[in-house]
C-alpha cells in the first residue's frame, strides 16, 4: 500500500539566500522540516532542522541526505543557465 503525504512548502527569499519550511501531515504524526539554503564561493549549502517523532525524523533525514545533493546540483545548473 502506498500512502501519500500532503504538505505545504514555503520558500522565503532573505538577504543571505533562501529559507524553506515544509509542514507535512504524514499518516503518523506531524513533520516539520526547516532549511537555510546559502551560496558561498559557488557552492550551495543547506542547513536542515527536522522536527518529528523518532521514526518520521529518521525517514525524513534519510530522504534529505539521499536526495538533496542532486537537487542542489540541479538548482545551481539552472541558475547558471
Amino acid at each position: 500500500m502506498y500512502v501519500q503525504t500532503a504538505y505545504k512548502l514555503t520558500l522565503t527569499n532573505v538577504a543571505q539566500g533562501v529559507d524553506s519550511l515544509v509542514n507535512a501531515k504524514p499518516p503518523v504524526g506531524v513533520l516539520t522540516i526547516s532549511g537555510k539554503w546559502r551560496v558561498s564561493g559557488g557552492q550551495l549549502s543547506e542547513e536542515v532542522e527536522i522536527d518529528a517523532n523518532f521514526m518520521m525524523k529518521k525517514v525524513a533525514k534519510t530522504n534529505v541526505d539521499k536526495t538533496h545533493p542532486e537537487q542542489h546540483a540541479k538548482l545551481l545548473e539552472a541558475a547558471r543557465g
